[in-house]
């Protein structure tokens, strides 16, 4: 199971970060960035970048056609890196992403982790959620 980043020295983490902030090794550790939309009531969708482990040939094939129009097809399963709140127990959760668009980052489309099922499929409320973003900022 994934080690949570704050364990990790950030200038570290910093340095060893591609050019681009889609790849990042930690040791011998692997992770590609990708985003999770998380759907609000009301229509509303937030997408969090997440970082997300997977083994080193994953990490090289997405590489490798990152910046090519292969790129649209690229389709991976790995772990979610980031504690997520506030979601306890997603953490290491494995989640399979699809890239949508040539010019975004990797979606989380499924995972078989029930807990991370759930945050993937519900609507969630705004004031669960944000409140989890900025716990002192006043919401109504």
């Amino acid at each position: 199971m994934p080690t949570e980043f704050a364990e990790w020295d950030e200038t570290r983490i910093a340095s060893e970060i591609d050019e681009r902030g889609a790849f990042l090794k930690v040791s011998e550790r692997f992770f590609i960035r990708g985003l999770l939309p998380i759907f609000l009531e009301g229509e509303h969708v937030l997408v969090a970048a997440i970082w997300v482990e997977v083994d080193s040939e994953t990490l090289f094939a997405a590489a490798d056609v990152w910046d090519s129009p292969d790129y649209g097809g690229l389709a991976f399963t790995g772990h979610l890196a980031n504690d997520l709140a506030p979601w306890p127990g997603v953490l290491g959760a494995q989640i399979r992403l699809e890239v949508r668009s040539q010019s975004e980052l990797p979606y989380v489309v499924a995972s078989s982790c029930s807990s991370m099922s759930e945050v993937i499929d519900r609507c969630w409320p705004h004031d669960l959620v944000l409140r989890s973003l900025s716990p002192f900022a006043p919401f109504e």
